[in-house]
């Protein structure tokens, strides 16, 4: 497949998630970072099939010494949990949002979780001493009409990558939406593969990669 963008260190897929990690090689990736949608065409039913298709390939795909960081709802990863019984469970961060959605008889969802997951039993590289409670907005509004309303920070992203990775080490977002992973992969020299099913949101992430890229004074980086 070819891709729809790339860079020196990067591509770009417009496709299915499943689609492209099909065709990728096992143990390519030190890390996958996945801000799951939280539904797909079909209903619960099918949502949880596909969660469960791609933990299947994330298992594949990830080297020896990989990481899996998976963002959810509580409900969505309490049913899915299953699916991701053969990684090392390192660490759960809750990610507390500036308002909460109130579905009837409930209390207020106003964080999602943050699994960190990984092939074998190791430690994340932090400098600080950083808490598992995390506050955050997500959403990404670019120039014009862009706008991702479920983008994770930058912020966050890095902090991950930081963590999880060294430079020249190869991340994997199946979700990338208006391409928060791939900014901050080229910021720190990481190569990426990027699966986006949705154009418009695809169209965002190519203008942030070459807008940012360029403030930074990588104007012949493409």
């Amino acid at each position: 497949m070819e891709p729809y963008f790339e860079t020196k260190l990067g591509k770009l897929y417009l496709s299915d998630a499943l689609e492209i990690m099909k065709e990728l090689p096992d143990g390519q990736f030190r890390l996958i970072f996945a801000d799951y949608p939280f539904k797909v065409p079909g209903g619960r039913k099918k949502y949880f099939e596909f969660v469960r298709r791609t933990a299947e390939q994330f298992d594949r795909l990830l080297a020896d010494d990989g990481w899996l960081v998976v963002i959810n709802n509580p409900t969505n990863l309490f049913r899915s949990a299953p699916y991701f019984q053969g990684f090392e469970f390192r660490n759960e961060v809750a990610l507390i949002r500036p308002h909460a959605f109130h579905p009837p008889g409930m209390f207020g969802f106003k964080h999602n979780n943050m699994w960190i997951l990984a092939k074998k039993k190791q430690k994340l590289n932090l400098d600080d001493k950083i808490a598992d409670v995390m506050e955050y907005q997500n959403g990404y509004r670019g120039k014009g009409k862009a706008w991702h309303p479920e983008a994770v920070p930058a912020w966050l992203v890095e902090m991950i990558v930081r963590a999880t990775t060294r430079e020249g080490d190869t991340i994997l977002d199946p979700f990338l939406g208006s391409g928060t992973t791939a900014v901050v992969a080229e910021k720190l020299g990481r190569r990426w593969v990027g699966a986006e099913i949705n154009e418009d949101y695809a169209r965002i992430a190519v203008q942030r990669i070459k807008s940012e890229g360029m403030q930074r004074g990588l104007s012949g980086w493409i």
